[in-house]
């Protein structure tokens, strides 16, 4: 047993930093970024908490017992992940020839967060999440505590979109913060349309799928229900070092060089990308219009460049936090 995996680890009440936006935008990248941190405790998956066809913040009954709690926020991948090995790739071929170890065991995580229910008084949903987050970490064998740390990390696809899960996690994490980033159209289209509108006949719904979006950022940017940074993924790619220090200053943490390389539990990841990179390290690659026609890039530049161009305006003029 690992030790920082004891019945009686100290609990976990750190405030949350959680990344959230529609896909195909930089969230796996900026998780991946805050891996190896040794002021994090960096989730090093999707949060799936009580996740549906939904990418939904939870709103659990506390009346219910520690084990209803646990089935609602129980994520049934990671068996898959301890069973197959850790790899988040996207559709990046060489990403997914490669497997990392992920030692985890789902009966010793309900175990630990039983014992840390039955040991700390729950009156409200942060009360069950700090003994969730504390259980996991707990369990999961490739990582060890430095003692220094003052935050979580998590990465939510798509919750940002909905403000009511929001303001729900507003409601458990007041001291937690929510980056949130826009992806230029042009080149979120190209890797969206390979998973998503494969068809050209879906280039409108992307579009008004951007758009919705965009136009959620610059609410959260004006009215943001808890501290809330807007990154422009373009910069988070060709200016990472600038973009990196912003976020940590954000964050409340000290630059560190590791923070300009993607890993898991401290092992270098190859980019999880819509398109085939051998490469280690953040690649400017993915920015590049791939696969666009002239005519989608005409209709893309009309209808959705000057929405983006005056949020990057912006996000790039303003102080990096917005509250």
């Amino acid at each position: 047993m690992a030790p920082h995996s004891g019945p009686h680890s100290p609990l976990i009440e750190a405030p949350l930093v959680l990344v959230s936006q529609i896909s195909r935008s930089g969230g796996s990248l900026l998780a991946q970024l805050f891996d190896s941190h040794p002021q994090l405790y960096p989730h090093p998956w999707e949060l799936r908490i009580a996740w549906s066809e939904h990418w939904d913040w939870p709103a659990l009954d506390l009346e219910a017992g520690a084990g209803e709690w646990f089935d609602s926020l129980h994520d049934s991948k990671w068996e898959k992940i301890a069973a197959e090995g850790f790899a988040k790739a996207g559709r990046n071929p060489h990403a997914k020839e490669q497997r990392h170890p992920f030692t985890f065991s789902v009966a010793e995580h309900r175990a630990r967060f039983a014992e840390l229910v039955e040991r700390h008084p729950v009156s409200r949903q942060r009360d069950v999440l700090d003994c969730y987050f504390t259980s996991f970490f707990a369990g999961w064998g490739e990582w060890s505590p430095t003692g220094r740390e003052i935050a979580i990390t998590a990465f939510i696809p798509k919750m940002a979109t909905r403000a009511d899960s929001v303001d729900r996690f507003a409601r458990d994490y007041p001291d937690g913060r929510l980056i949130t980033i826009l992806r230029d159209p042009r080149s979120w289209y190209a890797s969206s349309r390979i998973v998503h509108y494969k068809k050209a006949s879906k280039l409108p719904d992307a579009i008004a799928e951007w758009l919705a979006w965009a136009r959620r950022f610059d609410e959260l940017l004006s009215l943001p229900p808890v501290p809330t940074m807007g990154l422009l993924f373009e910069d988070l790619v060709l200016e990472p070092e600038t973009a990196m220090r912003n976020v940590a200053e954000f964050i409340g943490i000290e630059f560190d060089e590791r923070l300009l390389e993607p890993s898991y539990a401290g092992r270098r990841v190859l980019p999880n990308s819509s398109f085939a990179i051998p490469r280690y390290g953040i690649s400017s690659e993915v920015v590049r219009d791939r696969e666009i026609s002239k005519a989608a890039q005409r209709l893309i530049e009309e209808e959705a460049m000057p929405l983006y161009e005056q949020l990057a305006t912006r996000v790039r003029d303003g102080s990096p936090a917005r509250r």
